[in-house]
């Protein structure tokens, strides 16, 4: 009888973050550094930042350019257009991520462009959601939290407007903030649940 009550609760525990996990997610961007610091705080459990200080990654970051992106000057400079299409793709292999910011600057490397398009390609929700376009005269801070989803990488993708002026940049301290995987919590959970079921057992 008590393994069955056991096997109840975990199995009632299951289906509850399952529906958690499926419930809607929401956006929130912001174009000032402490309001974000402050929405990331309340929630994350770690975070890293990648300087682009050399041409030598966090290990948790890979960086995929259509752009030829690269580093220079101790910030990261590449270009993003909609026609032809050139995308900066930057993937993290850490879990439990739900936010990510960084300080971008496009006026200043190439001129005015077509501006960029930032996408979260979430986990949950499955594929890329548009998270924030930056526009083509934009220079400061951009960053984002998700509720209700996390992401594994985050895409750069031209603005277009105009369309087919490919839009050149510049980007500094970016940063990913995260949680445990709901997974593990899950598994830490039944593991405390069945030690102290083995403990009452005794």
């Amino acid at each position: 009888m008590k393994l069955f009550k056991v096997s109840l609760c975990s199995a009632l525990v299951i289906i509850l973050l399952s529906a958690g996990l499926c419930s809607a997610y929401t956006i929130t961007t912001y174009t000032d550094e402490n309001q974000w610091n402050t929405a990331v705080a309340a929630r994350a459990s770690w975070s890293e930042t990648e300087t682009f200080d050399n041409s030598v990654y966090e290990p948790w970051l890979s960086i995929t350019s259509d752009g030829g992106g690269s580093v220079v000057a101790f910030q990261w400079q590449s270009i993003v257009d909609s026609n032809p299409v050139k995308n900066d793709t930057f993937s993290f292999s850490l879990p439990g991520i739900f936010a990510w910011c960084g300080t971008f600057d496009l006026p200043t490397p190439g001129g005015a462009g077509e501006g960029i398009n930032v996408y979260a390609n979430l986990i949950t929700a499955g594929g890329y959601s548009e998270a924030y376009l930056i526009a083509n005269n934009y220079a400061g801070f951009v960053g984002f939290v998700i509720t209700g989803d996390e992401f594994t990488s985050v895409q750069l993708r031209g603005g277009g407007n105009p369309l087919g002026v490919q839009e050149t940049y510049w980007l500094d301290d970016m940063s990913i903030a995260g949680v445990p995987e709901p997974m593990t919590m899950l598994l830490l959970g039944l593991g405390l649940v069945g030690l102290a079921g083995v403990r009452r057992f005794k």
